[in-house]
């Protein structure tokens, strides 16, 4: 299996994210039209007697992954804990291990404060900015190669069409109905997600909140959309978010 040995987040101006004549004085908060581009990639290499790891070439793994989301200003250059507690859930969303969320929320919050800082945006509604994330793997070209085919075997098992047709649907939605991804499920909704045996299971064989894999037989938790998780994992989601972390099905929340 490949290691993950060198993260990178980076931020960068995108005008063309927004047209001209489409920064809206109706909308109820100033925004950031936030675009992620996430990339995988490894780094090849091989071993041989009485001598150190050699490093070969870097191979891209599979596309660049988009995803464009609406950030209310104030959520991002609030308080550090607010925007972690928004910025964090996008980046579940973007399948970012957890473990290196802290570091890439204070790297776009930084960036943001900077484009927001800048004179031409000073006095703009929406200021567009793309997250650069690349996720740099360790591996050798036997490991690679086995990995490609199970992606492959992965991606004619999942519908991941259905996926994107959802969350394209969603970015449709009017600028003034800015989702609020934090707002909590209901405990009731919690406790009567459904519980499965991991066997039971087809559609894939890992948690996205934790990216851990499931172990055969164990139990886990299945969402009304048919998406499944480890109980624990989904819990201490849906405590944060009523949406589900892959396809954003919306479940009973909280009244604010």
């Amino acid at each position: 299996m490949a290691i993950l040995v060198g993260p990178g987040c980076s931020i960068r101006r995108q005008p063309d994210l927004v047209a001209d004549g489409e920064d809206h004085e109706a909308l109820m908060w100033d925004v950031f039209f936030m675009e992620f581009h996430v990339r995988d990639a490894v780094l090849n290499y091989w071993l041989e007697d009485d001598s150190p790891i050699r490093l070969r070439d870097v191979n891209t793994i599979g596309p660049i992954r988009r995803r464009l989301f609406v950030v209310r200003r104030d959520h991002l250059l609030g308080s550090q804990s607010l925007a972690f507690e928004h910025v964090s859930l996008l980046l579940f969303l973007m399948r970012i291990p957890s473990i290196f969320h802290a570091s890439f929320v204070q790297d776009i919050r930084s960036g943001a404060f900077l484009l927001a800082n800048e004179t031409t945006n000073i006095d703009r509604r929406i200021i567009p900015m793309v997250v650069d994330i690349d996720l740099w793997f360790m591996g050798n070209e036997e490991e690679e190669e086995e990995e490609e085919e199970e992606e492959e075997e992965e991606e004619e098992e999942e519908d991941e069409d259905d996926q994107d047709e959802i969350l394209a649907e969603v970015m449709r939605s009017s600028l003034n109905d800015v989702i609020d991804l934090s707002v909590p499920a209901t405990r009731a909704s919690i406790e009567a997600l459904e519980k499965i045996k991991f066997e039971d299971v087809n559609s894939t064989d890992k948690c996205m909140v934790c990216l851990e894999e499931f172990a055969t037989e164990s139990e886990v938790s299945r969402m009304p959309c048919s998406h499944v998780y480890h109980e624990d994992c989904i819990i201490q989601w849906l405590e944060r978010s009523h949406m589900c972390p892959l396809c954003r099905f919306r479940m009973p929340a909280i009244s604010s």
